[in-house]
């Protein structure tokens, strides 16, 4: 029977030259990321603007995360026991947090509560950081301050 993932056929254009991907020889520690990704940009910064470089690295980054996605339950059944030694470092088995479900009228009611609640808690938010100036309550007398922006800035989003 023939794999379905492997076919006759040549890979795409896009993808010559990419039989491997730069992977240390050996593996490096914690304190040694730093120096490696200074190095790793100082030697794409020499062919690329730092945007294409950005994104060179975010996109082997993420194809690096769906190989990780393809070993892992693979590489967790050949661990030994619940913590092992591989290629000097540890390697351990952590448990995942269990999930529950619940059939339960009063917990069903309370999380309806608790729905409503976080959707006034919202709204409220919205009212207080389009408000432009201090306004008294008609109801209560009370000041109403309007909300201060504390942290502001950009990310980036690469869509591959």
């Amino acid at each position: 029977m023939k794999d379905e993932f492997f076919v006759d056929e040549a890979p795409p254009a896009e993808l010559a030259g990419f039989e491997h991907l730069p992977i240390p020889p050996r593996v490096v520690t914690k304190q040694h990321f730093d120096a490696l990704a200074l190095n790793l940009t100082d030697a794409l910064l020499e062919e690329n603007s730092s945007l294409e470089a950005y994104v060179r690295i975010k996109n082997v980054a993420e194809v690096l995360d769906c190989a990780l996605t393809h070993l892992r339950e693979q590489a967790i059944s050949q661990v030994s026991g619940t913590s092992q030694n591989v290629l000097g470092v540890t390697v351990m088995l952590k448990g995942l947090p269990k999930k529950w479900e619940y059939d339960d009228s009063v917990l069903i009611r309370l999380e309806g509560e608790k729905a409503a609640l976080e959707a006034r808690i919202k709204e409220r938010k919205r009212f207080l950081e389009h408000l432009k100036q201090e306004v008294a309550d008609t109801l209560t007398g009370e000041i109403i301050h309007p909300a201060r922006c504390v942290s502001d800035g950009v990310t980036i989003q690469v869509l591959f």
